[in-house]
């Protein structure tokens, strides 16, 4: 079914609204584009359900990394629901990812992950909640990377990667399933061009 949103009031950012996610409560997510976090507002929106009469409510905004400038908006993944509802971002060029966690589930609090081992870029155009503490990324011309994060100490590190012989490096927007193992991506050299993997998950995830 197509349903409408009613975006009364996302005004902010280059593009007022770009992605967008469900949790699994029925909630909708959407953000804006930033190119400098530190000088025009990342922002967040969530509407209750897809009734069209209902209006966004700004959960966050904001610069989800303080005190870096990075772009943020071109991925975004959403998991949970209510206070257990998770939302990852990440940075377009940066090594940097976010994610928002909430203890009342209408406001939401940016935890920034620093990758070790991630090159700039690497999670630019794709982002995918993995299993447990992990998450996927991928970017036209960059490998698939798998990365863990640690949401107590706001580090991360690269846990596998997926090279052009498996996954070729124009795949760029990517969605995964834990529950069916599979990996689903667009080759930005053919829009029309879906691949979709089946992928095991990593040893101690």
């Amino acid at each position: 079914d197509l349903h409408e949103l009613n975006v009364t009031g996302a005004t902010s950012g280059t593009y007022p609204l770009l992605m967008v996610g469900a949790a699994d409560d029925g909630a909708i997510y959407a953000g804006n584009l930033t190119t400098d976090g530190a000088a025009s507002s990342y922002r967040l929106y969530r509407w209750p359900s897809d009734a069209p009469a209902i209006a966004p409510t700004v959960v966050y905004s904001g610069n989800p990394s303080p005190g870096i400038s990075q772009r943020w908006g071109d991925t975004m993944d959403v998991r949970g629901s209510g206070t257990n509802t998770q939302i990852l971002i990440g940075s377009r060029a940066g090594t940097n990812a976010v994610i928002f966690t909430t203890t009342d589930g209408t406001t939401f609090t940016p935890q920034n992950i620093n990758i070790t081992g991630a090159t700039g870029g690497d999670f630019g155009l794709g982002i995918a909640f993995a299993e447990g503490d992990s998450f996927w990324g991928k970017a036209n011309g960059r490998s698939l990377r798998q990365f863990s994060f640690d949401l107590a100490t706001g580090t991360g590190a690269v846990l596998r990667t997926h090279g052009s012989a498996e996954i070729p490096n124009s795949v760029s927007p990517i969605g995964y399933s834990p529950e069916l193992k599979m990996l689903a991506g667009i080759s930005v050299a053919s829009v029309t061009h879906l691949r979709l993997y089946e992928i095991p998950a990593a040893p101690g995830i």
